[in-house]
């Protein structure tokens, strides 16, 4: 069992906070943090017990084992540097280039893993569009 806690509870982290806790086997939602109580009422109506809108709920719980971070996008790379666990991150992991290359390399030394999320790429109708060039 993979024990999984997720920053930012907005339109795409609903999404992932709803597949996880509904369509994929192996996986417990530990806690969710979000700075609204909208989002935190989304989190415990999908059964997460531990809701909160500070990110110490998740990197000072020993029991989690990964972050999904889907907060707004200028919070990405401060929020990976922190997380201390494996990481899935929605895109951008922050919009300047050189934040972007500096958080990785802080990551990476920190020897966690990171996987940014590119949704898009998935979508129908757009595979043709990266395998044919964007025209």
């Amino acid at each position: 069992m993979i024990k999984i806690g997720i920053i930012g509870v907005g339109r795409m982290g609903k999404i992932h906070l709803e597949n996880l806790s509904t369509k994929i086997e192996g996986v417990e939602l530990i806690a969710a943090v979000n700075p609204s109580t909208e989002g935190q009422k989304f989190a415990l109506d999908h059964g997460v017990k531990n809701v909160s809108g500070n990110i110490d709920i998740i990197i000072d719980n020993p029991e989690i084992d990964a972050v999904l971070i889907s907060s707004s996008s200028d919070t990405h790379s401060d929020f990976a540097v922190k997380a201390g666990k494996a990481i899935f991150c929605e895109k951008p992991i922050d919009k300047p280039l050189q934040k972007a290359s500096e958080t990785v390399n802080i990551i990476s030394d920190l020897n966690v893993p990171l996987m940014i999320g590119l949704i898009l790429f998935y979508i129908h109708g757009t595979m043709g569009t990266f395998a044919h060039g964007i025209k």
